[in-house]
Parts: C-alpha cells; sequence; structure tokens
C-alpha cells in the first residue's frame, strides 16, 4: 500500500509490526508513542501497534527502528 494513494482526507488507522534493534527501552517507547504509534504487544524485537497511516514515516525515521510492516490477520488452515 502506498501512502499517496491514500486520499488527503483521509488517514485510516493501521495496524503494524516493526522490528527494532535490541529490545525497547523506555526512552525509545516514548518516542514511538510521540510518533503517534499505541503500542498493542511485544514480542522481543517485534513491536505490535496501530497507527494513522499517514504517520507511519514519522515512525520509519527513528533510529533504532529496522523494519516496517503492516500487520495481516492470521486465520487456521482450514482442511478441504
Amino acid at each position: 500500500m502506498q501512502l499517496n494513494q491514500v486520499p488527503a482526507t483521509e488517514n485510516p488507522q493501521v495496524e503494524i509490526l516493526v522490528r527494532i534493534a535490541g529490545t525497547l527501552e523506555s526512552g525509545q517507547r516514548s518516542q514511538l508513542e510521540a510518533a503517534g504509534m499505541q503500542i498493542r504487544g511485544l514480542m522481543g524485537e517485534i513491536i505490535v501497534g496501530v497507527i494513522d497511516l499517514r504517520q507511519i514515516p514519522r515512525i520509519a525515521e527513528l533510529e533504532f527502528v529496522r523494519y516496517i510492516e503492516l500487520s495481516s490477520p492470521v486465520y487456521p488452515h482450514s482442511s478441504p
């Protein structure tokens, strides 16, 4: 999904996964929250959170952020 394809009047909330370098420190958590991310969970170097789509570039600029991707739902495997 490209940010420039979202109409200027819209700013949808999206769930993202953020990979960081090392473990999340309190100062880094504050930076993520100041950039607009609502942290929902943490698993090692992966942070799950919700953010306005247009605020993602603010997260990407943080020095400790290594990778960002939109979260996708996981469905159980069903057999035919």
